[in-house]
């Protein structure tokens, strides 16, 4: 089996292991990752740690003459001047990088920024934020094939005051610096699932792509028919639509200040994973594509096409993206469809943008207008 990209982490006195491969990230300890590697075999578990003892031995042992890339995000480690980790001096990866035979390790250094007076320098901005910044670092491009990784955003150590993004959301238009809450470690991904996952896509690419076709092409993939199976889905899925794209809904009337109501849905968003982001972009549709985000991963190759989509929802309907996650996504909705069949037409758009979250939760595209007519919020999540 080839070895696409095996990815190693410390975080204190333990080891981490990523094994990506189609755009996905499964975290594994090395104990239950490296037989599934042998036999070609990879499930999406969590499995327990192993000591860095440990993951060196199996690591010279199991993956001998193969190329590992290496990748040093250890915050905790670098929140603890003179921290050491089994020998290794804080944030280190010397234990892999130096151990592998027949392989390399390539070190993709995070760096910190604690302060606003960083950042104009970091992203090419020009002007800094005017309110002072919690301590934070700059998180670059992960992706393989990267000699000198750019960086992609600013992250906060701890959860951010709603208050504080509220602040930076009126500070992008002089800053260019656009303010979400950004997961970016769990217990279920690890650390390092959000950002510089797959390489990031240009804003160029996002203007490629025209929302109702975007729409069109994932339709007709969604419902096109397999030969012996019949249709991919029953007509009862598809209600009050059939097999042909019903095209994209007509705007909403605003009903708030898409800013104002953005800063009051926050505080519904930020939890014990969330944390302050700083991303270098004109407008929060563009994170989809250039932050090297996944989640979507199993739904499209490319996320160019659904910030195509987002652009055009912050367009008709206020849309404001408020939190990305390794595999959510949360919108605040100033102009949401108040009847139910504007209701209908938007969720048809939503299906083309998430099935996941419409037939695994609501079961069928009525079935979900019902749940967002005159919500203030979407949210989707992808399997």
């Amino acid at each position: 089996m080839e070895l696409l990209r095996l990815v190693g982490q410390t975080t204190g006195r333990r080891a981490r292991m990523y094994y990506v491969r189609t755009n996905r990230v499964y975290r594994k300890d090395l104990a239950g990752l490296l037989p599934l590697v042998a036999c070609g075999r990879l499930r999406p578990l969590i499995g327990l740690r192993l000591p860095l003892s440990q993951a060196e031995e199996a690591l010279n042992t199991h993956m001998s003459g193969r190329v590992v890339l290496v990748t040093d995000h250890v915050r905790e480690s670098r929140r603890r001047a003179g921290a050491r980790t089994d020998g290794c001096r804080a944030g280190s990866l010397r234990w892999a990088a130096g151990s592998l035979r027949g392989g390399g390790g390539v070190l993709r250094e995070d760096w910190r920024a604690d302060s606003a007076a960083d950042l104009p320098a970091a992203f090419g901005t020009g002007v800094a934020p005017s309110v002072p910044l919690p301590p934070g670092e700059i998180l670059t491009d992960q992706s393989p094939g990267k000699g000198d990784p750019a960086p992609l955003c600013w992250i906060s150590d701890e959860r951010p005051s709603p208050h504080l993004l509220a602040a930076l959301r009126t500070d992008h238009e002089r800053t260019g610096l656009w303010p979400l809450l950004l997961c970016d470690s769990n217990e279920v991904y690890g650390d390092r699932c959000t950002v510089g996952i797959v390489p990031p896509e240009p804003r160029e690419h996002i203007e490629r792509w025209h929302a109702a076709d975007v729409m069109a092409r994932i339709w007709d993939g969604l419902v096109q028919a397999e030969d012996d199976l019949g249709p991919a889905y029953e007509l009862e899925v598809l209600e009050p639509f059939g097999y042909d794209c019903p095209g994209l809904a007509a705007e909403g009337n605003l009903l708030a200040d898409p800013d104002i109501l953005a800063n009051q849905q926050v505080p519904r968003f930020v939890d014990a994973d969330t944390r302050l982001g700083l991303v270098p972009v004109e407008r929060g549709a563009d994170v989809l594509a250039t932050l090297g985000w996944s989640g979507a991963a199993n739904h499209v190759s490319r996320t160019a096409g659904l910030a195509a989509m987002a652009r055009n929802w912050e367009e008709r309907f206020g849309v404001r993206l408020l939190r990305l996650g390794p595999d959510r996504l949360d919108l605040s909705v100033a102009a949401p469809p108040q009847e139910m069949h504007h209701a209908a037409a938007v969720a048809a758009e939503h299906w083309t943008f998430c099935p996941d979250r419409i037939l695994q939760e609501s079961g069928s595209i009525s079935a979900y207008a019902r749940e967002i007519r005159g919500r203030r919020t979407w949210s989707f999540w992808w399997d």
